[in-house]
């Protein structure tokens, strides 16, 4: 009887040994259930047991992967379609995992507006400070809303070709 190969799975700061899956299908599905993500895009980052430097792992390599392997997963940067309250746009690349709160950061270093002018509007509705993009539903290509704070309301729009 042959040994199954084992890895370790890593995702943020949680890590799990298991079992390699046949397939890197399987591997992203074992990932998604195991560390809770719902991402659909993840990158894989490997180190062999000769502990040499971390690659990204292509799809297509997935076989190479042996005993005892460190694979590293993140969700994929999505760009985020974001609008200036001048009418002009602007695209952030930001994780899924983000918070509102960092993505709001993210705006403030890009363009110079502090979260306390605007708010974040997504599909009608202002986005939640604590919570994640993805759990938001905000996906690659979605786009999000600034709208002044204060008396004077001011709404802008945009629209991006896919």
């Amino acid at each position: 009887m042959s040994q199954t190969p084992l890895i370790m799975m890593v995702f943020g700061d949680r890590r799990r040994l298991t079992a390699r899956p046949e397939t890197y299908h399987q591997l992203m599905d074992d990932a998604r259930n195991a560390f809770g993500s719902k991402a659909v895009n993840l990158t894989v980052h490997c180190t062999s047991k000769s502990r040499e430097p971390e690659f990204e792992l292509d799809q297509s390599a997935y076989r190479a992967v042996e005993d005892g392997w460190v694979l590293r997963l993140e969700p994929k940067a999505a760009p985020i379609i974001k609008l200036e309250l001048t009418g002009e746009t602007f695209s952030l690349r930001i994780s899924p995992a983000a918070t509102v709160e960092e993505l709001e950061t993210a705006v403030e270093a890009r363009v110079g507006i502090y979260p306390e002018e605007y708010d974040i509007i997504f599909n009608g509705l202002q986005l939640d400070y604590d919570e994640t993009l993805e759990r938001h539903s905000i996906t690659d290509n979605d786009t999000l809303n600034l709208i002044r704070t204060g008396l004077n309301r001011q709404s802008t729009s945009y629209y991006h070709p896919a």
